[in-house]
């Protein structure tokens, strides 16, 4: 993520500047000395700059990352986050893991905008890039593949990356039983909207339980929406519209938000 932000790539340059003084100076101290003192020593000092660089300017290309990442997973603000990261992938080096995760969060915010189209356009095939067998890239992939086509109301093409998902996440062995959880956990909750988009009854107190674990707040979003939407076609309006309301005022400026006031009838509050 080093190249993607300025501030770390004038970190990185101040590192290697401040190094390439310090080696100078040496020259400078021990030019009385045997040629091979200075040259240890500048040797020794220009990669301990490197190293030392690299190592800043990744922590503070992480600390620009996670706080873009703030605009949508803590602001619930997609717009603002689309404005500052849309040319974050573009900066990275083609093709690359980095590159990926990036296009999955740029993705990700034309999602929580409603933009399914543009979300599922953001995604960069992991074949094209050479990495289709790494089982974490892959699953965020499929994951994100089928919430998204879920999104567009595509039910055939979200039941199709969701069987690989849940094929992914079976093949996983021990030594990825962790990323096997997450992808099964992922997958029974796609498992559920796809179940209410169908019109069929989904397990609400599996639901609710979920709700209540979701790590960020985009997927508690999600949980109430499929609560909702379940709550509408079971229940009716009137028992809905605590969900609804819920929806609406925690959503920001998402679109479970603003899809949360269209079905109270208060489009554009």
């Amino acid at each position: 993520m080093v190249r993607a932000f300025r501030q770390s790539r004038l970190t990185a340059a101040g590192v290697f500047a401040a190094a390439a003084v310090l080696t100078i100076l040496v020259w400078i101290r021990d030019r009385g000395l045997p040629v091979h003192i200075p040259l240890i020593a500048s040797v020794l000092l220009l990669l301990l700059g490197v190293f030392a660089g690299l190592l800043a300017a990744r922590l503070v290309a992480d600390s620009c990352n996670t706080k873009l990442l703030g605009l949508l997973h803590v602001e619930l603000d997609p717009d603002a986050f689309l404005r500052q990261y849309a040319e974050i992938p573009g900066r990275l080096r083609p093709d690359s893991r980095e590159q990926l995760v990036a296009c999955a969060y740029l993705a990700d915010g034309y999602a929580a905008k409603g933009d399914f189209d543009a979300a599922l356009a953001a995604l960069s095939p992991l074949e094209q890039a050479g990495l289709a067998g790494d089982a974490a890239l892959r699953g965020l992939y499929l994951q994100d593949l089928c919430a998204y086509r879920l999104g567009k109301g595509d039910r055939a093409g979200a039941a199709q990356a969701l069987e690989e998902l849940e094929g992914l996440a079976a093949g996983c062995g021990e030594k990825q039983a962790r990323l096997a959880q997450n992808l099964s956990g992922t997958a029974a909750l796609l498992r559920a909207r796809l179940t209410c988009l169908r019109g069929r009854a989904v397990d609400r107190a599996w639901l609710e339980q979920q709700l209540w674990q979701a790590p960020f707040r985009l997927r508690r979003l999600d949980i109430q929406q499929i609560l909702a939407q379940d709550a509408l076609r079971c229940l009716g309006p009137e028992q809905a519209a605590p969900l609804l309301a819920r929806l609406r005022d925690e959503g920001g400026k998402t679109w479970y938000a603003a899809w949360a006031r269209e079905q109270l009838g208060q489009p554009g509050k």
